[in-house]
This record gives C-alpha cells, sequence and structure tokens, in this order.
C-alpha cells in the first residue's frame, strides 16, 4: 500500500469520514437533479395549461 495510504490507528476514522463525506457529495448532487427535474416538468405543465387557455 502507497505511504500516503497508511493512517496507522486512524485508518477507521479516516475511511469513514471520506465515505460519509462521498455519500453526503452523492445525495446532494441526486437530489438536486431530482427537484431540477421535478421543476422543470412543472414549468412546462404550466405552460402547456397557459398555452391551451
Amino acid at each position: 500500500m502507497p505511504e500516503f495510504l497508511e493512517f496507522g490507528k486512524h485508518t477507521t476514522y479516516v475511511v469513514s469520514s471520506f465515505s460519509l463525506t462521498m455519500m453526503v457529495l452523492v445525495i446532494n448532487v441526486v437530489t438536486a437533479r431530482l427537484r431540477l427535474a421535478a421543476r422543470i416538468k412543472r414549468t412546462r405543465q404550466r405552460l402547456a395549461l397557459e398555452e391551451n387557455s
């Protein structure tokens, strides 16, 4: 294992912190994309209703 990956007795803390951070970042991106998609869908529906009126 490369030297920069050797954390001694702190390995558990470092790996769990990194994993949690990556999980939060992924969840943040996924939820932002889902919210954007929902907002675009609502806007398109509203524009379609206005055009038909």
